[in-house]
């Protein structure tokens, strides 16, 4: 019986690890990748109509140098600060070859101790060009633009009713509301540093979209996290919350990283539109002349 009972106990914390590492999970992952992934997307809608607007050459030469090599930057900041071996780093070249390569950073053969490393390594391009966008409109733009960039709270509560979540929706579309008014009616109207600034979220903004390359160098690193943050929370739980409290501190700070990467992919989300606009102006244009 006592065994039994000492089997009971020890399944019943294993099952309030898991749980609380899966509310740690998404808490800190979830919301973040699915920004990253949307990014993602609306980077390649932004590449793919700028190009037919301008041009590949064009679109390189205007936009393409700054966003490819703060690309390959955010791949290389990462592999430094997990101390993965860099062996060679080309920022940005005009395409030399059948596909079409801009720009790399190779590195050495990954240890198992650095998988964590690579997801972040992986994904550092969307952090990084996110950072910079986010900075350029704190420069540019002023302090009051952080004011519209609070994410609202989210853990595994956020996902547990219907009434919980349309709660959450509605904080996001108040957010997104109060920082639309912000940039795109503001008093000042549109001077040069609005237009600078969307100049380098375009630029950088463009280039946010993750290669094939990069997602399969970020998935172990991801797969790695859960593994130890299960372990971690499994040797400190009984100690009294040791390491839940500091992930939860973690999932706190984290929501001006979502409030950052909501902001850019607002952004990508206008230069797409205007960009999809002038580029169907731009053809309507060379069917005239064309005829």
């Amino acid at each position: 019986m006592l065994f039994e009972l000492t089997m009971q106990d020890i399944f019943r914390y294993f099952a309030d690890v898991g749980a609380l590492t899966g509310g740690q999970f998404v808490s800190l992952f979830i919301p973040s990748l699915a920004l990253i992934v949307l990014l993602h997307m609306v980077s390649r809608l932004i590449r793919k109509h700028a190009v037919d607007t301008i041009g590949v050459k064009g679109y390189l030469l205007v936009f393409g140098w700054l966003g490819v090599t703060v690309h390959e930057f955010g791949h290389l900041i990462f592999s430094v600060i997990f101390f993965q071996l860099v062996t060679d780093v080309k920022f940005f070249q005009m395409p030399q070859s059948a596909d079409g390569t801009l720009g790399w950073v190779e590195r050495g053969t990954t240890s198992s101790n650095f998988k964590i490393g690579s997801f972040f390594v992986g994904i550092g391009p969307a952090l990084l060009g996110s950072v910079l966008i986010y900075f350029a409109g704190k420069w540019l733009l002023g302090d009051q633009a952080l004011l519209s960039l609070q994410f609202p709270t989210i853990n595994i509560t956020t996902f547990s009713s219907f009434e919980n979540l349309k709660t959450f929706a509605y904080e996001i579309i108040q957010m997104v509301v109060f920082a639309f008014r912000f940039f795109f009616l503001r008093p000042e109207g549109i001077d040069w540093r609005f237009i600078i600034f969307l100049y380098i979220a375009c630029s950088i903004g463009s280039s946010l979209a993750l290669s094939s390359p990069d997602i399969l160098i970020a998935l172990p690193g991801f797969a790695t996290i859960f593994v130890a943050l299960f372990v971690l929370n499994a040797l400190t739980l009984w100690m009294g919350m040791l390491i839940p409290d500091t992930i939860g501190q973690l999932i706190d700070a984290s929501r001006s990283l979502y409030g950052m990467l909501l902001f850019v992919l607002m952004m990508n989300v206008f230069i797409a539109a205007m960009i999809m606009v002038i580029s169907v102006l731009a053809s309507t244009v060379r069917a005239i002349f064309r005829r």
